[in-house]
């Protein structure tokens, strides 16, 4: 199985909102409110830092998650898909992948 598919059955990001710079997701009940998320893009099969945010809120059929700050490395390297997911890509928001754990930026 690919991770791509792994990442859709994890949680599916319906939308994303560049005014609130949330992302919409279904809610498979692996989210928590207020829980620190990292956020990755799938790209060649590689998981690739996209963002860091946190649970803002839940819902019966959707978790919203609040975007902290986009990594730098990312938008610098990646600017198509960046400008992809900004502008609510199906193809692009079915590659993101949410954990629910902050990544390591030493």
């Amino acid at each position: 199985m690919s991770n791509k598919t792994l990442a859709n059955e994890s949680n599916k990001v319906i939308q994303f909102s560049s005014a609130d710079l949330l992302l919409l997701v279904e809610n498979n009940g692996n989210l928590e409110y207020s829980q620190s998320v990292s956020i990755y893009y799938i790209k060649n099969n590689f998981q690739l830092l996209l963002a860091n945010g946190y649970v803002q809120n839940i819902q019966e059929k959707f978790v919203q998650v609040k975007i902290i700050n986009f990594d730098d490395g990312f938008v610098n390297s990646y600017q198509d898909d960046y400008e992809r997911i900004l502008n609510n890509d199906n193809n692009a928001l079915l590659s993101i992948l949410i954990k629910n754990y902050l990544s390591y930026n030493g």
